[in-house]
Formats: structure tokens, sequence, C-alpha cells
């Protein structure tokens, strides 16, 4: 323990320069700040925004990142961007619309009046809903168990045909939740969305907005910070390069994933020591809350060739041949459970129909002829791991199968070593490319955002880092907020809540007084 508090050098050490560190360096600079700095372990800022130029198609930007306004009834963020000019605003696109459903085969799926889907994924959400929020006492299952009891119990009142084909569209919840319905928490699984969302066409621009707000001196890049240290009324923060900052107070603005490595001894990059470690109320909070890898993949054609008047296709899980046969004829839910948890165990990497699949038709978005590819854990990091062509070569069946329900008769070719001829003599498109962030193996994220497994609750973790360290180490992140977690809206909220709590703070313990032991 340093015993020399020292005169802090800064007002306040933000650490991370991601939309949460960027909008809270913003708001202090705005309310008239003049010493403070913002720490960022990587060469950019904006932590996971992040926007790329294609290598191939250069006119063609794509963020890797966030990509939607979610929440846009409620989401401030939005809303101060329609109250700026137009030509100031990140531009949109709502696609709310609905989305074409296929089976692996390619059978249509939505609108089907025999199969009535939406009705039966209508009735299981009412179904999740009665399990769990009529009685506090419900023990948590996986989504896969939900979905098993639910057709068991409903057997007598489904066809054959809607118990073999619901379990493969109800899956695409996965991608709100970025885990597998094996992970999912079945209690926890509901989506509810406060208004449309809408498609951001160049979250840059907004992410440059916000950034613009802070003076550019006061960004630090390259700058891991290995140590954050309460030392009597000041904070410590220590680089891995051995440079200290001393300030009055801190925000720490790292992912959920980064934060908890400070849990653990392992010196792990991107982990931050604590000191003293962090409080109990935090630890023990850590205890049920998870984080989870949403992937995105850019799939880029020479050209479209399909149809433009759908945002989203979307393909079902493959199910088993005799599945409808074991709901049938199981003598009781374990008995069920027992057959369709074995007969639903995948090999990572082996058949690509073992996951659903879900991809943005940006032809119909932002009239460029690229399909936006997602993944759930623990897919997400298989894939990431793997080359440009071994991903090609396991999404191909499915890429195939998504262009034809989107009309596309000709065949799809696959180049990306360029070596087709470029005389547009093949009618079909030709995929020259693709374009991904491996988010789950960057140490600095370790993955994408909050997810939610089997018994798991996020308040009591929201709660606590709401609650800070002490009153002068601070969190913020999409992490730390229930409204907008796993958002942009919700991390820039929780930037602007922290550096309205540390002005608020610095107003009433306006000078710091280091030799005076007592800690505010």
């Amino acid at each position: 323990m340093i015993e020399n508090a020292g005169i802090p050098e800064y007002t306040v050490v933000i650490v991370g320069a991601g939309i949460a560190g960027l909008k809270a360096a913003a708001e202090l600079h705005s309310a008239g700040i003049e010493k403070c700095v913002v720490l960022e372990a990587r060469s950019r800022p904006g932590g996971r925004l992040l926007q790329v130029e294609s290598s191939v198609f250069p006119e063609r930007r794509y963020d890797l990142g966030a990509s939607w306004h979610h929440d846009t009834l409620t989401n401030e963020l939005f809303a101060e961007e329609l109250r700026l000019p137009e030509a100031e605003r990140a531009g949109y696109v709502f696609d709310d619309g609905p989305a074409t459903i296929v089976n692996p085969a390619g059978r249509r799926l939505d609108g089907d009046f025999e199969l009535r889907l939406e009705a039966l994924q209508r009735e299981l959400e009412q179904y999740i809903e009665n399990r769990y929020f009529e009685s506090l006492e419900a023990k948590d299952m996986p989504f896969f168990e939900v979905v098993m009891s639910y057709l068991y119990e409903r057997r007598g009142v489904l066809t054959d045909a809607q118990i073999q084909q619901l379990p493969g569209v109800v899956r695409f919840l996965e991608f709100w939740h970025a885990i597998d319905w094996k992970l999912l928490s079945g209690k926890l699984s509901e989506v509810e969305n406060n208004g449309r969302n809408a498609f951001v066409l160049n979250y840059d621009k907004l992410l440059r907005r916000v950034e613009s707000g802070v003076p550019r001196e006061w960004i630090r890049l390259g700058t891991e910070v290995a140590k954050v240290e309460r030392v009597k009324d000041t904070v410590h923060v220590t680089t891995a390069d051995g440079a200290r900052y001393v300030s009055k107070c801190a925000i720490i603005t790292v992912p959920q994933s980064v934060l908890e490595l400070s849990l653990k001894s392992e010196p792990l990059p991107g982990r931050i020591e604590f000191r003293p470690p962090l409080n109990d109320n935090i630890t023990t909070a850590f205890e049920r809350a998870h984080y989870a890898s949403l992937g995105k993949i850019f799939f880029e054609f020479d050209r479209c060739t399909w149809s433009t008047q759908r945002s989203r296709i979307e393909i079902a899980a493959k199910v088993p041949d005799d599945l409808c046969m074991h709901v049938r004829n199981a003598q009781d839910l374990q008995q069920l459970l027992h057959i369709a948890r074995a007969q639903t165990e995948v090999k990572l990497g082996e058949d690509c129909f073992d996951f659903p699949h879900e991809f943005e038709n940006m032809a119909a978005l932002a009239g460029i002829p690229t399909l936006i590819g997602f993944t759930q854990t623990p897919l997400t990091e298989h894939v990431e791991r793997l080359s440009k062509q071994e991903i090609v070569d396991y999404f191909k069946p499915a890429l195939k199968t998504a262009l034809r329900a989107l009309g596309c008769e000709e065949e799809c070719l696959f180049d990306l070593d360029n070596t087709l001829p470029q005389d547009g003599s093949h009618p079909g498109p030709i995929l020259k490319n693709i374009i991904f962030n491996p988010w789950s193996q960057d140490v600095y994220s370790r993955g994408a955002y909050t997810g939610s497994y089997v018994d798991d609750d996020q308040l009591p973790l929201v709660v606590a880092l709401n609650n800070g360290q002490d009153s002068r180490i601070r969190f913020a992140g999409e992490h730390t907020v229930m409204e907008g977690s796993g958002c942009t809206y919700g991390a820039w909220e929780s930037g602007r809540r922290e550096a309205q709590y540390v002005l608020e703070y610095l107003r009433r313990f306006p000078v710091a007084r280091p030799q005076d032991g007592k800690k505010q």
C-alpha cells in the first residue's frame, strides 16, 4: 500500500475509450472539468464500436461491432441523434419487417397457414411467462428444456408438423442473447423491445460525434491499465508500463468480461488489479452474471442477383427426424429430455445446420451486395478461430439456402482467391471476400455483451457496480444498466450517469486533503 497519497494530478481518470468512457469524458469536459485523462489499451478509440473498409471493395464500409439503435421509443442516444440536423446524424433504416424463414431443406415456414408457427411462438412466450412470472419459486432451466416441456405438455393440441418444425424456429432467440439454447436461461429468454429497431448505416459517424466532445489530448491510446488503487483520498491508476496517474476519482469502463479477470490472480492481458480487491458485493454478484459472444460475418458478393424485398432471412436449425415420434411416445418429460438432449448434441464445425442462421440483407438495407451472418456462443468462439476459407466452407450450405430463399435462381460461386474471370460472364453472385472481427479472441473484449445463462441474475451486479468500488472508484458500461444492457445506448447512458455522479461528488468534496486519512 502506498503511504503517501500525493497531490492529484488529474480530477478524473477514465479507463477505456469506448462509448461509455467517451460519453463520460465529454460530459465532464462540458461541465468545465479541465484535468481528465482517458486511458485506452487499444490503438484506437471506440471499444466494441468498430468500422472497417473492405479490402476488396474499398467503397464499402462495415460496422463490425454494434449495428443497431435498439428500443427506439426510450433510447436517449437515438433521440439525441434525431435532434441533430439530418446531415449530422448517422443514417439509419428501420428493419423490423417480417423475415423470410426457411428450414435447412429450403421449405418456407413463415406465413404457412397449416403450420401457424407465429401463433405457436406467441403461445410459447406466454407459456414461459406463466411458468416464471406467476411463481417466484419456479426453477430455472435451459431454454431447450422449456421448449421440450412445452411440446410435451401441449402435444395433444399440436400437429406432427408443428412439433417437428417449431424447435428449429424458436432458436432464433439465440441471436438476441448470443448463446445457444442449451445454455440460455429459460426464465430470462423473453425479449421485450421498447420500440422498433433501427439499423445504423454509419455508426462511426455517431462515435466520432461523441468523441469530438473530448479534448484530443485527454485520450491516451495504447495505454493498458494494470492497477487501480485507492490511496487515502486519491485514486492511483498504474499502467502496464509503470506510469502512474493520481486522481480524485476514476471511472472504469472495461467490459464485464475483462472486469471479471480482476477476481482471479492469473496475470492475463487486460486484467486490472484492484487494491483493495473488488468489494464483496461486486465479487458475489459475478457468481450469477455471464458474458456472451455474438459473432458477425460480412459475406461480400460482387453484385446482387437476389431479392431486396426482405431485409432478413432466417434458417431454422436442424431438428431430429424422429423428434415428433419421441414427443408423442414419451412416458414422462424426463424421458423426452434424455432422448432429445442426446439427439441434439453437436460437434462444432461439423454441420452448419446444427445451429440456426440469420442473415441481414444489406442489399435491401443499404444497396450493398453483402449478407451479414450472425453466430452465438459456443459457435462464435469456434468460428472466430478459423481462417476465411474455413469459415466459407462451413457456411456454404447456409449461404446457398439463404440466397435461394431470397429468390436467387443462379448458382453462387465462391472466389476468395480471385481466380475467376472478372468479365461478368457468370450470371449469379460471386462471393469475393468475408470480413469479421474476432471479438471473442480479443483480449480487451473477450466476447460481445452480457448474456443470460441458467440461474443468472444480472440485477445484483448492476446494483453493485452502480454503487461503485467506493465513492471515488466508479464503473460504467453496458453491463452496469438493466435498460439498455448489451446495447450502445445503455453504455452511453452509463457514461453520462457516472459523469453526473462525479460532478456531484466533486461539488460536495471540492478540495482534496492528502494529509487527512479519512476516506470520502
